[in-house]
């Protein structure tokens, strides 16, 4: 298939154009250039140039593509700040995962504008979600190395399904409570009347 003649068909561009978008897609293969100029559509709007709309268009497949490599288990990374560095080129502005180490499954942790993590389930005085401090940010990044298919995968789980520590003690002294009454009521069975 000749890439440059097909382009230019199909976005309707001329060949230095086609040029252009070829290499800036030349990682996309042959193979998925179809579904690319399909999915492109969906960034169509009016009074936008066909190159932002391409542009846009790349970007998001792209991540797209990676992240089915993750999950395939075909693409791995060489260690924390190529995960770091994915996640600030294509999760800014994003929820990035759900449940990660140290937090809860309720809690999504998400990219702000400027690349920081933030938790999506806390938010401070002034309304906004609180970012991580570098600790906290360091452990996610390192739970993300070693859970990379968690990557951009988000999941509502309700706040009241996911058990709380003080729940699960609760429950052990319910059952300790429980243990108690059961012996002082086998007591009071087995004890003979007086009177």
């Amino acid at each position: 298939m000749d890439r440059i003649r097909f382009l230019m068909d199909a976005l309707e561009i001329n060949q230095v154009q086609a040029m252009i978008t070829s290499k800036l897609i030349e990682d996309i293969p042959d193979s998925k250039l179809t579904d690319f100029i399909v999915y492109r559509m969906n960034f169509v709007e009016p009074m936008k140039s066909k190159e932002l709309i391409t542009k846009e268009a790349v970007f998001s497949f792209r991540k797209i593509m990676y992240l089915n490599k993750i999950k395939k288990e075909t693409f791995e990374f060489k260690n924390i700040e190529e995960v770091k560095t994915f996640c600030q080129t294509y999760f800014k502005n994003q929820d990035l995962c759900y449940g990660a180490d140290g937090y809860y499954d309720y809690v999504i942790i998400g990219m702000d504008k400027d690349g920081n993590l933030i938790n999506k389930y806390a938010v401070n005085n002034y309304g906004n979600f609180l970012k991580l401090e570098s600790d906290k940010e360091q452990r996610v990044y390192k739970w993300l190395f070693e859970n990379p298919k968690r990557i951009g995968d988000i999941k509502i789980v309700p706040y009241y399904e996911t058990p709380t520590s003080l729940q699960i003690e609760q429950k052990e002294d319910l059952n300790k409570i429980d243990t108690r009454v059961s012996k002082k009521l086998s007591l009071l069975a087995n004890a003979k009347r007086v009177g």
